[in-house]
């Protein structure tokens, strides 16, 4: 079967849908005056970012640089005191029920893999009768002479024109687009329920590093800003990133970060000034002028600010325009949110990653058992597997890399959590280090001190990832999370009080 015939067959059809559509449109003698004006104004700002317009003067302008469901939206309006109208919106559904925008995306770039199945349902939409209802003919022309292998490419600028999408500024490059996000289904069905339920204001993904909380959002708000149903619960999606360091094979790299909330603000205005085209000078300017826009603010790596500023940030959110929400990653939870717990993956899924990873970076699979043993010996943490084959491949055994990549992952995910800790949290943690599995009670004998100081800073400790809970008969009790006792076997935080327990 030959993929590429079926990509060509694909967008031959499609071009002609679009540009059928578009005629169809014109065909109605409009005007300006008659087409939506929130799309004329986007077209246009958009437009001249590009340096493409010089000045609107006709329909013809705006109908050749609108995106596909802006045609649709078009279409919906001039035809709405007429009988063809539910034609329109029946296609216009049919392209949402069949996921055409998407499969409009995969044509226009050459490295995303094509399905079969795309051909048939494209195919499907221009043989509906409704096509001929419409008067679409050059459609059902093009469809014929696709099937007969007559095929004329559409011009390369339909190819480059990008696809409709909400305003948005999030990063085109993952570090997970490698393999792509691997196990976390449930997860993106949980994050997707929270966005789409617009009571629920402030939502948080809340992981160790390396878990891939990042990835979780990335992936997913990546496609849901190029479905047109989006617009149901927000209608554009502001990014920023506190992130202060990226973990390479190399070891830690440091990066130029936001480290206050007057910094996330100034970084929110930049990216609204360059997402709608505007021109605002304060953080306050923007909120007045975007109170009534449903805007999804994605703040990544918060943990940053949260250290410090855990009321200013709560304060923030308090203040926001009514119709804005957020969503933020961090290794601390936060008050007042819709929390997601990422766990580490399953051990299938680790595997999977693993082949995946190695596949794609040009390499052999490694044995079964090995590649077992790798993800076994990385508790499953996607980045410690990734790193650990990156170890491998530059040479290092694989026990090595595996050691190596733990140590570093353990540091680059929790040092700075630390730090950050009150004294007795953390002299919490060394005792759980020498003896683990906990109640308050003993905690409280272990380091002579009251039960109110331990409850203190154990609800501290409850809002990163450092300790797991748990309940039994005798109340709750505390351990250690795997990674963080890899990071104290080398780094004691209290040498001290772990020399005077153990005496």
């Amino acid at each position: 079967m030959d993929i590429t015939l079926y990509r060509r067959k694909t967008a031959m059809v499609l071009h002609e849908i679009e540009y059928s559509l578009g005629n169809f449109i014109l065909d109605e003698d409009i005007s300006i005056e008659d087409i939506p004006q929130d799309i004329v104004k986007n077209v246009v700002a958009r437009e001249s970012q590009r340096k493409q317009f010089s000045e609107i003067i006709k329909p013809k302008d705006i109908i050749e640089s609108t995106y596909l469901d802006e045609l649709f939206s078009i279409a919906i309006e001039i035809t709405k005191n007429n009988s063809l109208n539910e034609y329109i919106q029946y296609i216009r559904d049919q392209f949402i029920i069949n996921d055409i925008y998407n499969i409009r995306n995969v044509i226009s770039h050459p490295n995303r893999q094509f399905v079969i199945s795309y051909w048939y349902k494209v195919a499907a939409i221009a043989s509906d009768p409704i096509i001929n209802i419409l008067k679409l003919d050059k459609v059902h022309s093009a469809l014929i002479s696709a099937e007969e292998n007559n095929l004329s490419d559409p011009p390369d600028e339909w190819y480059d024109k990008t696809m409709w999408e909400l305003p948005n500024n999030l990063p085109e490059v993952f570090e997970h687009g490698i393999t792509g996000l691997v196990g976390r289904q449930k997860e993106q069905d949980l994050l997707i329920d929270c966005l789409k339920n617009r009571r629920v204001s402030n939502i948080a993904i809340v992981a160790p590093g390396g878990i891939g909380k990042t990835a979780l959002a990335l992936d997913l708000l990546s496609r849901q800003v190029k479905n047109p149903d989006t617009k149901n619960y927000f209608d554009s999606c502001i990014f920023s990133t506190l992130k202060t360091e990226k973990l390479t094979s190399e070891g830690v790299i440091k990066l130029d970060s936001i480290e206050s909330l007057i910094e996330l603000k100034d970084s929110i205005v930049l990216a609204a000034n360059k997402i709608y085209d505007e021109s605002y000078l304060t953080y306050d300017e923007l909120c007045d002028n975007k109170s009534e826009e449903k805007i999804l603010l994605f703040i990544d790596n918060l943990e940053t600010l949260l250290i410090n500023s855990a009321k200013d940030f709560e304060e923030f959110t308090y203040d926001l325009p009514p119709a804005w929400r957020v969503l933020i990653t961090s290794r601390i939870s936060i008050g007042d949110a819709r929390i997601i717990s990422l766990e580490p993956l399953k051990q299938k899924h680790a595997l999977h990653l693993a082949r995946t990873y190695l596949l794609k970076r040009n390499r052999k699979n490694l044995p079964e058992e090995v590649l077992k043993n790798l993800v076994g010996k990385c508790f499953n943490n996607p980045l410690a597997i990734r790193l650990s084959i990156d170890l491998y491949l530059t040479g290092k055994e694989i026990p090595e890399s595996i050691s190596v990549a733990n140590k570093e992952i353990a540091s680059f995910s929790y040092s700075n959590l630390i730090d950050a800790l009150s004294d007795i949290s953390v002299n919490i943690l060394e005792a759980l280090f020498i003896s683990d599995n906990n109640n308050r009670i003993t905690l409280c004998e272990m380091l002579s001190l009251s039960l109110e100081e331990i409850v203190e800073s154990i609800a501290q400790l409850s809002n990163t990832s450092l300790i797991n809970r748990n309940t039994s008969e005798g109340g709750e009790i505390y351990s250690l999370s795997e990674s963080i006792r890899e990071l104290l076997v080398t780094t004691p935080r209290n040498i001290h009080l772990r020399e005077k327990t153990l005496r």
